[in-house]
């Protein structure tokens, strides 16, 4: 009798053992050959923890700015093996002058920064190429940059995909020079005072001002060094009869800026001929489309004028026209005058003078009061076409278009009005139209009475059909016509993102992963249907994790079959994606988004079998009897419940020399997809997972579990074997529901990893 309970006991203890090794699937494990079975990790001390989502880092760092990188640092994160840096650019600021803070979706990884493998990055924004010199007037001295990171670990697929999942810096900006430079013109005889804006962005803590006798600012040397919060330096060591080209650097603990623009400045001669008044524009404020006339009163004692201009583009101070004459008060400027910028003129009048020796010379007079900066500035601009300009398709009718357009320069509604002066112009916009991109257009349409849309500013009007258009202002006389725009086509339509479907794989395995991201996951195929009259320029394609928000296009260039397989490397089992379609025109414009739809891809076997293993785990945890210690105390019967639905029945019993446990689920779900109940449940299981094993400690699990939820599907056990007392070979028969034809065999191994 003793000799029939200890083998009873010990087939029961085998069959304990398989149920254990078979479901731990928390325990990570490394494959080792160890008389041909499995290692857990906790056998050689080690552990490392089971990864769904890291923390952001608790600190990031930006280096004292640079005149052409960003340096930024981070504090490490527990289990993190690489870092996502993402970059987002503003343009604008609010009304504290504050930089506005881009939204999430705004945020790009930074091609040379998929990966950071460190706690450190340097990103370079200016590289000194002729496209992206390193000079005062780039643009990227102009915004602010905002950089996010997250923590990642590959190896678990644990990846960012939240905004919670990163910490952002504080609005950063390059180490630019001071803007706005300029230089008093004969205000005073004994001293040239040099004042400047401050540069933008913190951490500057001194000026450095050069000064040159050259145009250019070639052979400048280093006058002064003051405190970053000076705005103005007087330079004494002037002569009269001198010019003076003055530079300004801004010094940080990161380095020195570039130069920035030259201002150009001189102290006043004895005798000089008196200052210039009353410069206007008399003609060249929204009426002229090539030319702005300036007029002045006369100056006496005076030989001449030079005449300046400085522009909203460009602050720097040029020359335009010398005038050798004291009664010629007035000037048609037509040099390279651009549409949509605002000219700043300043006249300097001069005397002539020949020494005993017949040296002829000039005595320049003080710089006429009419700078952009000036009180009454002396501005004028040309008659411009709007700047911003597109037009949509009215659905169901062929004939019309909509155009909406900004208003003019000069407008009382222009966004970009300078604010100086309230003679505004009420103009008449033209609109052209023709079937050719590079044909002639053609008047299809005069606005004179344009109504502006209350909720954007712009105008709107309805203009004969046309595939490309271009526009002009008419006030006097008539504008240079626009940048040539097409109508944006109609929304694509049905667009719909696959559900747990493996496109391009079969039942071989090593198709299957290679078909699939990293983490196990296949493509998800967005397809759509083309708008009525087509797109001709194509499609983007836009994602988010979120239905109504967060949108980023995911294509490199523009689509042109009517579906897209996206091969998201940061998809994850258990999440959607969202997506929509934007239809393009030829020139790449597009205004009009499809329907969202949602969407996610398959799990390759391998994954299939982990994810499904999560909940039978988290299942058995909750049962107590084939937990406890002693053998004979695992016999028996009990139910575990579901976290959503559901029942686990257990019972063990001993049959003859043999072990047998039976488990089975009813209806069994612990998770939600993502977290949400509305979206369903993850795993729902029904069936069961059996063992059988004798005294020897060997024996075979069987039953059959089908699935349903995120990844119906079905998992037979009839394949696994039990030997030496836990699972140690044999195959799962899985089958992916609508994907698989007949049941995969996966490998037991599976299950253990």
């Amino acid at each position: 009798m003793k000799r029939i309970n200890y083998i009873n006991y010990a087939a029961i203890f085998a069959a304990f053992l398989a149920i254990t090794a078979c479901s731990d699937m928390f325990e990570e494990r490394v494959e080792m050959q160890r008389s041909g079975s499995n290692v857990g990790l906790s056998t050689l001390l080690i552990e490392t923890p089971d990864l769904e989502k890291l923390p952001p880092p608790s600190q990031i760092f930006v280096a004292a700015p640079k005149n052409d990188r960003i340096e930024l640092n981070w504090s490490a994160v527990a289990n993190a093996s690489s870092y996502r840096l993402e970059r987002a650019v503003s343009y604008d600021k609010d009304t504290n002058g504050q930089w506005i803070v881009p939204p999430g979706e705004d945020f790009e990884v930074l091609e040379h920064s998929k990966s950071v493998y460190s706690t450190y990055f340097t990103d370079l924004i200016i590289d000194d190429s002729v496209a992206n010199p390193l000079r005062q007037d780039n643009q990227a001295y102009d915004c602010a940059y905002f950089y996010r990171v997250a923590a990642e670990n590959i190896t678990s697929s644990v990846t960012a995909e939240e905004d919670e999942d990163y910490i952002m810096t504080a609005a950063t900006t390059l180490l630019a020079p001071p803007p706005s430079v300029n230089a008093s013109k004969g205000e005073s005889t004994t001293s040239v005072e040099v004042l400047w804006q401050k540069a933008s962005g913190d951490g500057i803590k001194n000026y450095e001002i050069w000064r040159s006798l050259s145009s250019d600012a070639s052979g400048s040397i280093k006058m002064a060094k003051v405190n970053g919060n000076a705005s103005s330096w007087t330079d004494t060591d002037v002569e009269q009869g001198k010019k003076y080209y003055y530079t300004i650097y801004s010094l940080s603990g990161g380095g020195t800026s570039v130069q920035s623009s030259i201002a150009y400045g001189y102290p006043l001669e004895n005798g000089a001929p008196s200052r210039v008044e009353n410069v206007r524009v008399t003609s060249g404020r929204g009426n002229t489309n090539n030319t702005i006339t300036i007029e002045w009163n006369a100056s006496g004692n005076t030989s001449g004028y030079y005449v300046f201009r400085s522009s909203s583009k460009d602050s720097t101070l040029t020359q335009v026209a010398k005038i050798e004459s004291a009664s010629t008060i007035t000037l048609s400027d037509t040099k390279s005058l651009k549409p949509n910028v605002y000219y700043y003129y300043e006249i300097q009048s001069f005397k002539t003078k020949t020494d005993t020796n017949g040296t002829t010379s000039e005595t320049l007079g003080p710089m006429s009061l009419s700078g952009r900066d000036s009180d009454s500035p002396a501005e004028g601009y040309l008659v411009s076409p709007p700047t911003e300009v597109n037009v949509t398709k009215i659905l169901g009718d062929t004939s019309q278009n909509v155009i909406t357009f900004s208003c003019a320069l000069g407008s009382e509604n222009c966004l970009s009005n300078s604010g100086i002066y309230s003679d505004y112009n009420n103009y008449t916009y033209i609109v052209y139209g023709n079937d050719t991109q590079n044909g002639t257009f053609s008047k299809v349409m005069e606005i004179s009475n344009p109504v502006q849309a209350a909720e954007t500013g712009y105008y709107q009007a309805i203009v004969p059909a046309k595939k490309f258009y271009k526009m002009s202002a008419f006030n006097s006389v008539e504008s240079k016509q626009g940048d040539v725009v097409a109508p944006a086509p109609y929304a694509a339509k049905n667009c719909q993102a696959s559900d747990n479907a493996a496109f391009g794989t079969s039942t071989n395995e090593s198709d299957d992963k290679a078909a699939a991201n990293m983490n196990g996951v296949h493509v998800v195929r967005v397809t759509w249907e083309a708008p009525i009259g087509g797109a001709d320029g194509g499609y983007n394609i836009y994602r988010s994790t979120k239905e109504n928000s967060g949108f980023k296009k995911i294509n490199d260039s523009p689509i042109t079959e009517l579906r897209y397989d996206d091969a998201n490397e940061s998809a994850k089992p258990g999440k959607l994606f969202y997506y929509r379609v934007l239809s393009l025109n030829s020139l790449g414009q597009g205004a009009s988004y499809s329907n969202t739809d949602v969407g996610y891809g398959a799990l390759t076997t391998y994954q299939y079998v982990r994810e499904y293993i999560k909940t039978t785990l988290n299942s058995q945890k909750k049962l107590t009897l084939m937990h406890k210690s002693g053998n004979t105390a695992k016999l028996g019967t009990e139910t575990a419940y579901g976290d959503i639905s559901g029942t686990l029945s257990y019972d063990a019993h001993i049959s003859g020399v043999s072990g047998r446990v039976i488990m089975e689920y009813k209806n069994y779900a612990d998770y939600y997809i993502m977290n949400d109940s509305s979206l369903g449940v993850y795993f729902l299981l029904n069936g069961n997972t059996n063992t059988s094993a004798g005294m020897d400690t060997n024996g075979t699990m069987d039953g059959t579990v089908t699935i349903q939820g995120m990844y119906p599907g079905s998992v037979v056990y009839n394949g696994i074997k039990i030997s030496g007392g836990a699972a140690g070979g044999g195959t799962y028969g899985v089958t992916r529901a609508g994907i698989d034809s007949s049941a995969v065999q996966a490998d037991w191994l599976y299950g253990e990893k």
